[in-house]
């Protein structure tokens, strides 16, 4: 990162630009497809090359911004432990099939910032300095940088899994849904633990028998 902000301190753009393109993953179908799921990895190689189009002049512009704004304070935040990690992302590391450490690059010395700007004939806004809003990850070639929006789709698949919508209404809202034994168990705020009579622990009732949800089942 360091040398990426000389060169382009220095205004030495092909050497900018070679440093930054070094960031992209190349091989990225074979990293998403490690790493996730074979259909959610597949939807997150597609939105990474799209995201990705136009990575090395921006992320230079946003660079060249920042060196304006100063000072460069550069600090990495390592994040593997998705209990002690900040929201968002527990749920982004829980979305890969082995974990790997996030790494946040920030400029500014703390956390990750983002300046704002807006064209004055109105419009959507986009980030003019700061931080690029994604993670670093370390891989065999090296570090390489994924966008945040790409991985929070990763996220947004398993939510998908952890429900089915079984009935909706007529403005289409879920009405009846099923909810995985996965989803329900990271749902438990406390577990009780049953207390049963002594005579009960001493018969060793093992089960009830009658047919199904029949009214005269009994303990055996």
């Amino acid at each position: 990162m360091s040398a990426i902000f000389d060169a382009v301190k220095s205004k030495d753009i092909t050497r900018a630009e070679q440093l930054i393109g070094s960031l992209i993953i190349e091989n990225d179908d074979s990293w998403f497809a490690a790493q996730f799921s074979a259909g959610t990895g597949e939807l997150l190689r597609a939105a990474y090359k799209q995201s990705m189009k136009d990575f090395v002049r921006t992320t230079r512009e946003l660079y060249a911004a920042d060196i304006r704004r100063g000072p460069i304070n550069i600090r990495v935040n390592r994040y593997d432990d998705p209990s002690r990690a900040p929201q968002p992302i527990p749920e982004l590391l829980q979305t890969m099939n082995a974990p790997e450490p996030l790494y946040e690059v920030s400029v500014s010395g703390g956390r990750t910032t983002f300046q704002i700007g807006f064209p004055p004939n109105g419009g959507p806004g986009s980030v003019v300095a700061g931080d690029l809003a994604g993670y670093f990850i370390d891989t065999p070639g090296g570090f390489r940088f994924v966008p945040s929006n790409v991985l929070q789709i990763a996220a947004q698949e398993r939510q998908k899994n952890k429900y089915e919508v079984l009935d909706r209404d007529a403005d289409g809202r879920p009405k009846r849904i099923r909810i995985s034994s996965a989803a329900l168990a990271g749902l438990i705020i406390e577990r009780v633990q049953s207390k049963y009579p002594r005579s009960a622990r001493q018969k060793k009732p093992s089960g009830i028998e009658g047919g199904r949800g029949a009214p005269g089942g009994h303990y055996r």
